[in-house]
């Protein structure tokens, strides 16, 4: 009976886990390395294993990708602020190739890689388009076009921005030539060592999990005004 309990008690401890960010880090440096997309759903079982409510499992997917991605500068500038005064930038836009295998990826990609992990691991998450800038500024807003979720968490829509979460996760800043930009990706690409290590050193921002929808609404403009989700608390209902 002791040897029961006892297994028990060690069950509950294993399985209920307090959405601390600095306790994931550690567990999460050992999630399955991944170089193919088709090898995503073995990182999300990893992560979401120790941990038993929803809100836990999304912190710990969003941890990883907050220590696992980096943010493409180069790539954000050319399709978004294409400096022509800079004769060092090529007009043409490169390909990113996959998220999972360069491990780059704008606001737009990182948005669609946590909704496709948190769809893995059965919770419901959408992406949202839109823009930031201050309220009633909608020239920046027009010049800022950026992405972030929803999330289906304690039976109420959610608002997460990974891409903010990560804060200043950038590699690729000090580039500046389409041809240093696309030598640097196939390195990562062929990378199996430093590329696919988790950055230790990084954690998430709280103020971009499950963020109050009345911060949220200051400077982030969504196309569909109902995911303000201030005007009217049902609308955080999925109904």
């Amino acid at each position: 009976m002791k040897k029961i309990l006892l297994s028990l008690i060690l069950f509950l401890s294993f399985s209920v886990q307090s959405a601390n960010p600095s306790g994931m880090h550690s567990y999460i440096q050992n999630a399955p390395k991944i170089t193919k997309h088709n090898q995503l759903k073995s990182v999300v079982n990893y992560l979401t294993r120790r941990y038993r409510n929803d809100e836990d499992k999304a912190l710990s997917i969003l941890t990883w990708i907050v220590m696992n991605i980096d943010y493409d500068e180069y790539y954000y500038q050319k399709s978004v602020d294409d400096n022509k005064s800079r004769r060092d930038l090529s007009r043409h836009i490169p390909e990113q190739g996959d998220i999972i295998e360069t491990r780059l990826g704008v606001c737009k990609d990182i948005a669609a890689l946590y909704s496709e992990m948190l769809k893995m691991a059965d919770i419901d998450s959408q992406v949202i388009s839109g823009c930031v800038a201050p309220k009633n500024d909608r020239k920046t807003c027009q010049e800022n076009p950026h992405a972030w979720n929803v999330v289906w968490l304690n039976k109420q829509w959610e608002l997460v921005d990974p891409t903010y979460a990560m804060g200043e996760a950038s590699k690729m800043g000090n580039i500046t030539s389409k041809g240093r930009y696309d030598r640097a990706v196939k390195k990562r690409m062929r990378s199996t060592s430093d590329t696919y290590k988790p950055r230790s050193n990084r954690s998430v921002d709280m103020t971009w999990f499950m963020t109050d929808p009345k911060i949220m609404e200051k400077d982030h403009h969504p196309n569909d005004k109902k995911w303000y989700l201030t005007k009217n608390k049902d609308k955080r209902n999925k109904d």
